[in-house]
């Protein structure tokens, strides 16, 4: 959300990103203070007879619970979407600002990605009372809505390219630290699913699934933002990579006279994981750039011709010795080990 409602982003569609943001925030605060009173009028039906001491206790026995599978490294129940990003082509300001709000102020209509969100809706359900509940659940749905404003500052290209530097380091602080170490495994916080393509993405990354217009699928994702217009080999997503960024690209081709899956150069049977730093080099780049590496592998699965490209930010020479390049290469392996080809119906 922050790379995509930002100042630099409105201008550039027209649109003034004061009023965006303004209606952002108020659908995300009345988005909030829906689902709060609903949880508040389930709570009276079932708690009304129940005391303070009860009540509480549902609050800490959630929150307990939540910290439990954080600490546990387990993924958190509920969905694994994110806002439909297209809205920002398709619709009008005032439908994907109050759309995309709407949907943040709620909480469990996309990612959750704390167990502070289950939380809240236990504390709403615990005050027994609609009017509270949506006090509660308002006040949430306005903190989760006031995000947007951390992208006032996004108003020229470099300011985004800063940005985005920024939250790289800091994901890839939090992956390198105690907890990543002691973690007994990283979990899934996105599965993506479309067009005969299933892949999982760890905390810090983000990516999608499309089809042009009498084009076959391509995979996108990266551990820093997306542009929302791309080449299919992420030329812009490539030019705007931060220090221990990664990046990588699926291409599905469509068989023809002249392209036959699991021949010629499409003869390998699956990717060669894991893939090792020796593999990436500046000659494999789509557009060649300092201090970037890239890797291609063309490949057929299920029948279905692919070629894969991955860049990383920085040499090979120096992704031996640099821990983030290292390590941003570990994620690549990992993701790349979840990806599947399920059936298309």
């Amino acid at each position: 959300m922050l790379a995509s409602i930002t100042p630099l982003g409105e201008r550039a569609r027209g649109t003034s990103w004061t009023c965006t943001a303004g209606l952002f925030i108020c659908a995300a605060t009345l988005g909030g203070a829906a689902c709060g009173a609903v949880m508040g009028a389930l709570g009276s039906l079932l708690l009304g007879d129940a005391g303070i001491r009860w009540r509480v206790g549902l609050v800490v026995l959630v929150l307990a619970g939540g910290a439990a599978l954080e600490l546990a490294a387990r993924s958190l129940p509920g969905p694994r979407r994110q806002v439909n990003e297209r809205w920002l082509d398709q619709y009008r300001r005032w439908v994907y600002a109050v759309g995309f709000g709407t949907q943040l102020g709620a909480g469990l209509a996309t990612i959750v990605v704390s167990s502070a969100v289950y939380a809240v809706w236990a504390a709403a359900l615990a005050s027994a009372s609609p009017a509270a509940g949506a006090a509660i659940g308002g006040v949430a749905g306005a903190l989760r809505g006031a995000t947007i404003l951390a992208g006032a500052v996004i108003v020229t290209p470099g300011r985004l390219v800063a940005v985005h530097s920024r939250l790289a380091a800091c994901c890839s602080r939090s992956r390198s630290g105690w907890w990543a170490q002691h973690s007994r495994r990283s979990w899934p916080e996105m599965r993506l699913k479309a067009h005969g393509i299933e892949i999982e993405l760890p905390h810090g990354w983000e990516g999608r699934i499309y089809r042009r217009p009498r084009a076959d699928p391509t995979l996108h994702a990266a551990n820093f933002p997306l542009p929302i217009r791309d080449g299919d080999f992420g030329s812009g997503a490539t030019a705007q990579m931060p220090a221990g960024g990664a990046f990588m690209a699926l291409k599905e081709y469509r068989p023809g006279p002249r392209l036959h899956p699991g021949t010629g150069l499409f003869a390998s049977p699956a990717i060669p994981l894991p893939l090792h730093p020796e593999r990436f080099h500046s000659r494999a780049l789509q557009v060649g750039r300092t201090d970037q590496a890239g890797f291609q592998h063309f490949f057929t699965a299920g029948g279905r011709p692919f070629c894969l490209y991955a860049v990383l930010k920085g040499t090979p020479a120096r992704a031996q010795a640099a821990g983030h390049d290292v390590g941003a290469l570990g994620a690549v392996n990992e993701i790349l080990g979840s990806l599947q080809f399920p059936s298309r119906r």
